[in-house]
């Protein structure tokens, strides 16, 4: 509550630069763009395990130990894309926080501002003349 009554009480460009650099913020769509980039990675992954029967050259799967090699291959691979894929799925994760935050404090910050402009009296009178 002080956070948004210390944002209706300053000034009007600091009140216009806050409301932008927060409508900048929840509009930012390179989120979406890296969690695209996570679905063609999982895809990725998907299908270096699906065929990994040719990469086993001459092993035969019919035995219990060419299971065991075969599922042994694919959770190596699995883990190594994934390995490679977890800085970007953190970021992501990160910048969808950030996008989530900003959009809150903005309906938070609009509101107040709402809830100051439909305000009656001396103390109203005297903010919309500052504002």
């Amino acid at each position: 509550m002080e956070r948004l009554q210390l944002f209706a009480l300053d000034t009007h460009r600091e009140q216009v630069r806050t409301i932008a650099t927060l409508r900048a913020a929840a509009a930012d769509e390179s989120n979406a763009m890296s969690l695209s980039f996570g679905g063609i990675a999982v895809a990725f992954l998907i299908a270096l395990t699906v065929p990994a029967p040719p990469l086993l050259a001459g092993v035969t799967i019919d035995a219990f130990s060419g299971w065991i090699v075969l599922l042994t291959m694919s959770v190596v691979m699995a883990v190594i894309v994934l390995v490679a894929l977890a800085p970007a799925m953190i970021l992501s994760a990160r910048d969808s926080a950030h996008r989530e935050r900003a959009v809150i404090w903005l309906r938070a910050f609009e509101d107040e501002l709402v809830r100051y402009h439909r305000q009656r009296g001396r103390a109203a009178r005297r903010w919309k003349r500052v504002h």
